[in-house]
């Protein structure tokens, strides 16, 4: 009996040793899945930024000239700020490019209006959409249809850097502060991660995009 009893013992430590380390591989496996699939989504994304920059669209002098006091709002300006989203703060940006991606087998081609925007699916889970605008130029809101370039995001800045490689984190290319300039190159910073409150797992993603073309200091 007493040989029965230790070889029962060794065995059930021999079960739970095995067991132990098939879930930690399999756990591994599944942080690597993770890693793979945030890592291709977060590089998708930032190509798409980085080609709709590389074919910015931009007003210049002599066409250009500061707005008056009564004028409208040149509709190629770039502007980057900082909004709220249930209490989170995230960076929006909207730009003119050619970088135009026809939906719904429209053929129209052109300047497009630009934006990138943060919202909440309806898993509560923050996603980034792309609106993308022709002439006549609508108004920005929100549309169910804008595509998704980013799921499970947990927070996406914006820096601007001027001419002497200042950095902000907002910029207007119509506004006297910034002397109607727009931005010599973008930094973007994107962190995803699993699903709202799990701060178990998450991955940063950062580039810079020098834009092709700026308008100088007016």
């Amino acid at each position: 009996m007493l040989e029965i009893l230790v070889a029962i013992t060794i065995f059930a430590v021999v079960i739970t040793t095995l067991f132990t380390s098939f879930n930690t591989v399999f756990s591994s496996a599944d942080a690597l899945e993770q890693h793979i699939n945030f890592s291709e989504m977060a590089n998708d994304c930032l190509n798409r930024i980085t080609l709709d920059l590389a074919s910015i669209h931009l007003a210049l002098p002599p066409r250009y000239a500061p707005p008056g006091f009564d004028d409208p709002a040149d509709k190629f300006r770039l502007k980057g700020e900082n909004v709220e989203v249930d209490s989170k703060t995230f960076s929006f940006l909207r730009f003119s490019s050619l970088a135009h991606i026809p939906l719904n087998r429209s053929v129209r081609q052109g300047i497009a209006i630009i934006i990138y925007y943060i919202t909440k699916d309806q898993d509560g889970c923050f996603i980034m959409k792309r609106s993308d605008e022709l002439y006549p130029y609508p108004d920005f809101e929100e549309k169910e249809d804008d595509p998704i370039l980013c799921e499970n995001i947990k927070s996406f800045e914006l820096v601007y850097f001027d001419d002497e490689d200042n950095a902000t984190d907002y910029w207007d290319s119509e506004s006297d502060e910034f002397k109607y300039a727009t931005p010599v190159s973008i930094g973007i910073k994107l962190e995803l991660g699993l699903e709202p409150g799990d701060e178990s797992f998450s991955r940063i993603f950062e580039t810079r995009v020098y834009l092709p073309v700026i308008r100088e200091k007016i």
